[in-house]
């Protein structure tokens, strides 16, 4: 499974930040992305009802806790994660292409600013009611992503990310060897497990 595409939106409150990334996410959907959101907020918000099951749960000391029902499954952490660890975790539910997080923080997530705000790092370009410019953005770093994605190499059962010339290389090397071998036609997909003990 490869890591998604992680774009962080910013900028003062009532600026348009959830409804551009609402805006994102529909467009995304449409063309077949799998599409998850974060959103990160500096105002401290209780979404456990004292005196509930789950808050007794979360009281007793639970590092974790789960809410299911027919509609929708919800998990309380009762402590601050980071957007690398949100990001980890929402990927471990379910296989995501593009993760946005509303009010990004982290210097190693690219961002969009939005309004006037103080320029955080790796903020990509701003926001100039162009949706179309963002979308093309995304959509070019998610093709990126599916293009590295095509080869997957674990040493010692640890996924070892490689970029885009180094699995050229290995694939094409890789490929051209199994080609000649007696009773291979047309390659289409090759698993190799080499086991050194």
């Amino acid at each position: 499974m490869s890591s998604p595409v992680v774009l962080g939106i910013y900028g003062t409150s009532d600026t348009g930040k959830t409804t551009l990334i609402s805006d994102l996410i529909s467009c995304l959907i449409s063309k077949g992305i799998r599409c998850g959101s974060v959103k990160c907020s500096e105002k401290h918000m209780n979404f456990d009802t004292r005196g509930k099951d789950t808050w007794v749960h979360a009281n007793a000391g639970a590092l974790v806790v789960g809410f299911s029902s027919h509609h929708e499954t919800v998990y309380l952490q009762k402590h601050e994660r980071t957007e690398q660890q949100i990001i980890r975790e929402l990927c471990s539910f379910v296989e995501l292409d593009v993760v946005l997080i509303e009010g990004a923080r982290d210097p190693l997530i690219p961002k969009i600013r939005i309004g006037d705000i103080q320029k955080r790092d790796y903020t990509m370009f701003q926001y100039d009611d162009n949706i179309d410019k963002i979308l093309q953005y995304i959509l070019k770093q998610v093709e990126k992503v599916h293009l590295m994605s095509d080869i997957c190499i674990k040493v010692n059962g640890k996924e070892v990310p490689i970029t885009e010339f180094p699995s050229d290389i290995i694939s094409n090397a890789i490929c051209g060897m199994i080609q000649s071998l007696k009773g291979v036609d047309d390659i289409h997909s090759v698993d190799i497990h080499i086991n050194r003990e």
